[in-house]
């Protein structure tokens, strides 16, 4: 039998503040009084949040896999005891939920993003990016861009591939857009052989390219909202908890 219990993530600080961004916008979840025939945990006097594997253990759930094996990060929004609520309550929901929505998809602008690039400017795919005191990285996209949710503060980040490896500090402001944190490397040659042996032809150096951290963020900065950890699922929304048959 699996017990339940909490189950901290690396980012469990950020996901209860994504979490209180979507509830502080609802019109109802987190209002202690609120009474759901569904909800005998009443979540609703608990900040209208809990973690999940401390209400019930899901194994091989899609949250897990999504922060585990990806750059996602999930979040579970529990929204109505009715699985299949009737037409004329559609709009009710609608209005509940309206600017709950538009703040979390807001709070997609917190943290960093860039590229790292290698020493011609081309970005480099499948770097690192690693932030000291939270034990999970994220990778970079095929364009070598790569976007990292994170608390307001300071943070010593590193970006890594192949060998190759640069810390910078990035700031994040609060209700700020992203900052923009960029890595460059750059070498003439192959920096290891198969053996692991070090094959260099000519000079091989590391040279960081200008700080640009304080050019304001422009563009897009994805998010997906939850998360989990091993089999647990980490972090849960709850208005009421659905009934499952």
């Amino acid at each position: 039998k699996v017990m339940r219990s909490y189950s901290e993530a690396p980012d469990d600080a950020l996901f209860r503040k994504l979490a209180k961004v979507y509830v502080d916008g609802h019109r109802k979840m987190g209002k202690c009084g609120q009474v759901e025939p569904c909800n005998p945990l009443n979540f609703t006097c608990k900040g209208g949040m809990t973690n999940g594997a401390e209400w019930y253990c899901v194994a091989g759930g899609m949250q897990d896999f999504s922060y585990m094996a990806t750059n996602c990060l999930e979040m579970t929004f529990e929204l109505s005891c009715d699985k299949y609520p009737d037409e004329s309550e559609l709009m009710t929901y609608w209005e509940d939920n309206k600017e709950a929505l538009l703040t979390y998809m807001e709070a997609v602008h917190t943290g960093i993003k860039g590229f790292v690039r290698d020493g011609s400017g081309k970005g480099v795919a499948n770097a690192t990016i690693s932030v000291e005191g939270v034990d999970h990285d994220v990778t970079t996209a095929s364009d070598g861009d790569y976007w990292r949710l994170l608390l307001p503060g300071t943070h010593n980040v590193t970006a890594s591939w192949e060998g190759f490896e640069q810390t910078r500090t990035c700031v994040v402001k609060d209700s700020s857009p992203a900052t923009i944190c960029d890595f460059s490397f750059a070498a003439t040659t192959t920096w290891f052989a198969p053996n692991g042996n070090k094959t260099v032809t000519g000079q091989t150096s590391f040279i960081p390219y200008p700080d640009r951290s304080s050019n304001p963020a422009s563009g897009s900065f994805s998010v997906h909202g939850s998360l989990s950890f091993g089999c647990y699922q980490l972090l849960v929304l709850a208005l009421t908890a659905v009934w499952r048959l």
